[in-house]
């Protein structure tokens, strides 16, 4: 009956309301340890292009591309 889908589907959108709720937790929570990480964190997509850095990982590669492009002699 009608009744019967209304509720259903009451009750499917309060599930997913829940569990996007719990998804958004999770992400914030993932992306906060990301974040602080000590460790530099770079991700990849299947082609291996980059697709996010840590600020960890972003401080390594502005070094390493300082050390690049200064002259040998200042390095060492």
């Amino acid at each position: 009956t009608q009744a019967r889908l209304q509720e259903y589907n009451q009750t499917l959108e309060t599930l997913v309301a829940a569990k996007t709720a719990d998804l958004r937790a999770t992400n914030t929570q993932l992306q906060s340890v990301i974040h602080n990480a000590t460790d530099g964190i770079v991700t990849v997509n299947a082609a291996l292009t980059t697709t996010s850095v840590n600020p960890a990982a972003a401080k390594w590669f502005q070094e390493a591309t300082r050390a690049s492009l200064m002259p040998e002699e200042a390095i060492q």
